[in-house]
Parts: C-alpha cells; structure tokens; sequence
C-alpha cells in the first residue's frame, strides 16, 4: 500500500491533470469538427432537401455523424 502511496504523492496531480484532459478531449474534438459540420449544412440549406427526401431523419443523421466519426477513427488509427 505505501507504493501506491508513494506513487500519488509523487505523480497525483500530474496523473489527474492527464485524465481529466483524456475526459475533456473527445467533446473538444466533437466541438471541434461538429460545429463546422453543421454550421456548413444550415448555410448551404441541404438539411431542407435530405429531410424532405424518403430517407428517415434519424438515418441521414447517423450517416452523417458515421462519416464524420469513422474518419476521425482512421485517421487517429494511422498516427
């Protein structure tokens, strides 16, 4: 027990400050990407023509977000 001790007292906050970054980096990447994404969609008024076209909201919003998130997997797959 006094390793574990020893290892919070030297490195905690440290340790701490790297996972509460891990935590906050998907929702900055989210912002990042996201907000574009959208902002470019109510710009250009496609989101009129897909949501008036047969297909379902719901899937032509997971398509757009599965794009969007498997290449963000593939590229941070590559580095």
């Amino acid at each position: 027990m006094s390793a574990i001790q020893n290892f919070l007292n030297k490195f905690g906050f440290t340790f701490n400050q790297v996972l509460v970054m891990l935590m906050l980096l998907p929702g900055v990447i989210g912002v990042t990407i996201g907000a574009p994404l959208l902002g470019r969609e109510l710009e250009h008024g496609t989101w009129r023509m897909a949501w008036s076209q047969t297909v379902p909201r719901t899937r032509w919003l997971a398509a757009k977000l599965v794009m969007v998130t498997g290449g963000l997997a593939g590229v941070s797959g590559i580095s």
